[in-house]
């Protein structure tokens, strides 16, 4: 089976948001792959490939979809792990959260969140937000994160 060109990791606490934002990326035709965490503890894991992700052979992402309220270690804690470790810095990370605050906005940013999304309540609108994230994966040069 080939694999994937890209690979998105999905970091959500809601089993349900994980499969909708899963659904709307292949909806809107992303030839990825996806891994999931549910928690920051777990996210932060993945991407470092320690605990029980140790022996993952999975590339890193390409993108990374972070809600703000996890369990653990809460989204803005995992977006600060990611943008000061120089192996992870350059990857994409878009903010997708149900928050609206203007604190937790400025603050994602402020941390070099790429993106800042809030969750919409339809399907139409979601697809909407995921479809211009194709920028970052089709239509831009990344760096390799490995």
């Amino acid at each position: 089976m080939p694999t994937a060109a890209h690979h998105i990791l999905i970091v959500d606490d809601n089993p349900g948001d994980l499969a909708l934002t899963t659904e709307a990326f292949k909806e809107c035709e992303f030839d990825a792959d996806f891994s999931y965490a549910m928690t920051g503890s777990d996210a932060i894991a993945l991407l470092t490939r320690t605990g029980e992700h140790a022996k993952s052979v999975k590339p890193l992402p390409h993108l990374i979809i972070l809600d703000l309220n996890l369990p653990n270690r809460n989204g803005l804690e995992v977006l600060t792990f990611i943008k000061s470790s120089p192996e992870l810095q350059k990857i994409p990370t878009v903010i997708l959260s149900t928050s609206g605050r203007i604190s937790d906005i400025k603050q994602s940013y402020g941390l070099n969140a790429n993106e800042y999304l809030i969750k919409p309540r339809r399907w139409s609108q979601l697809l909407s937000l995921i479809r211009p994230l194709r920028k970052f994966l089709n239509g831009s040069t990344l760096p390799n994160p490995e």
